[in-house]
């Protein structure tokens, strides 16, 4: 900070100054997700997968980013443009209205009741969540959002399902990225708004396969801030001081049943993907030509 800054804010020269990161690196330090064999996922309005490494990694496919947190310490992962807000939209619109008015709740526990009482896989109905275009893992702003294997035997609440499926196995194909290039992990935590919904939380480790770890309570980023700060000043000698700060997890464990379903719609959901990826620009250019024509924004 430069003389005439500090004059202007009062601040004594004592005071120390210390480079912040940005919120995910942040998020990651605050669970305790500081070493390359845990890993972090962040499921709120958008998404992402992030894990801390002592070196830069740097992917071949192009799927993920790389940056500096700071002279030790690296994030590699994956930013995903859709992840509770398709679901909010999910929910608007797939909800009937004389249900919620008969069962007299809100609808997201609704939502949820009916997610929690429909079969995993949702009776091999797909769907691709990009109704925001997409980031990780394939970069694509002309993404569009679809469901595949629609039949007249299914039902709004497969639907509803499928769209929650959906999130998960594109978060999965973010998260298969990393563990490519940095090995197996050891533990992985999820924080965010997901974690409202228990069908989501089981949801998540039978797609991913593994164990997902889920604090009770707590601001990951600003106590990942502290304990930045910390460490910069010499109260703490590493991040894993942190370890005296996380509050309870919950630990959800895959369900062998949903993860066999799940391994054998996995992949089809990223072939649908890779065979429609040629028409996004199409189908891209013709909604912004309707819209004009209708003058919409």
């Amino acid at each position: 900070m430069v003389e005439s800054e500090r004059q202007k804010m009062d601040v004594p020269h004592s005071t120390p100054f210390v480079y912040g990161a940005f919120d995910g690196a942040l998020s990651n330090i605050g669970v305790g997700a500081i070493k390359p064999n845990q890993i972090a996922i962040t499921i709120g309005t958008s998404a992402a997968v992030r894990v801390i490494t002592d070196r830069p990694v740097i992917d071949p496919e192009e799927r993920l980013f790389c940056y500096m947190v700071d002279k030790k310490h690296w994030i590699v992962g994956g930013p995903l443009n859709n992840g509770g807000d398709v679901f909010q939209w999910a929910v608007h619109h797939l909800i009937d209205q004389g249900a919620l008015e008969n069962e007299q709740v809100d609808r997201y526990t609704l939502a949820n009741r009916i997610i929690e009482g429909t079969p995993t896989g949702s009776h091999g109905l797909l769907f691709h969540p990009y109704l925001g275009g997409e980031r990780a893992p394939i970069w694509d702003a002309n993404a569009r959002g679809d469901f595949f294997g629609l039949t007249a035997l299914h039902t709004r609440a497969d639907m509803l399902r499928a769209v929650l499926e959906g999130i998960n196995f594109n978060i999965a194909s973010v998260f298969e990225a990393v563990t490519k290039l940095v090995g197996k992990p050891q533990s992985v935590t999820a924080t965010g708004g997901f974690a409202r919904s228990k069908v989501w939380r089981q949801m998540l480790a039978d797609i991913l396969d593994c164990q997902v770890n889920v604090p009770v309570s707590f601001e990951s980023g600003c106590l990942g801030a502290a304990i930045l700060v910390m460490q910069s000043i010499g109260i703490a000698s590493s991040y894993d001081v942190v370890a005296n700060y996380l509050g309870d997890e919950t630990e959800y464990d895959p369900q062998p049943q949903a993860v066999a379903v799940y391994k054998q719609l996995l992949p089809v959901f990223r072939q649908v993907e890779k065979l429609l990826a040629p028409a996004y620009p199409t189908i891209a250019n013709l909604q912004s030509e309707l819209a004009l024509l209708h003058g919409e924004d």
